[in-house]
């Protein structure tokens, strides 16, 4: 098992870091870039 605790993104996804979420399911979760390049830039994962 790979270990995820380096992974900002990983750590988000797991609920361990707070974030700004666009939209989650099942499948995807998207929130907002925590050093977006324009306002409203959101990641994907």
């Amino acid at each position: 098992m790979t270990d995820t605790t380096q992974c900002a993104s990983c750590e988000i996804v797991a609920g361990r870091l707070p974030a700004a979420k666009l939209f989650d399911d099942e499948v995807v979760l998207a929130f907002l870039d925590i050093a977006p390049v324009r306002a409203g830039h959101a990641f994907r994962t």
